[in-house]
């Protein structure tokens, strides 16, 4: 099993897009073989700042 860790910055003005696209992007995610979980977490102190996190079988399934 393999926990992979993703840090992503966006421009101010675009925060709106980033939550839609990452909600996107974990939901296609979750519909993989060999995804187990994820969490998408957005800093109270730098709003466009987002942290992803996914855990998955193996290395092979995430880069697939």
């Amino acid at each position: 099993m393999i926990r992979v860790i993703i840090e992503r910055h966006c421009r101010p003005d675009k925060l709106a897009e980033m939550e839609s696209l990452l909600t996107d992007i974990r939901t296609m995610a979750m519909k993989q073989p060999g995804y187990i979980s994820g969490e998408t977490l957005h800093s109270v102190d730098d709003q466009t700042l987002w942290l992803i996190t996914s855990t998955w079988l193996d290395v092979d399934t995430w880069k697939a």
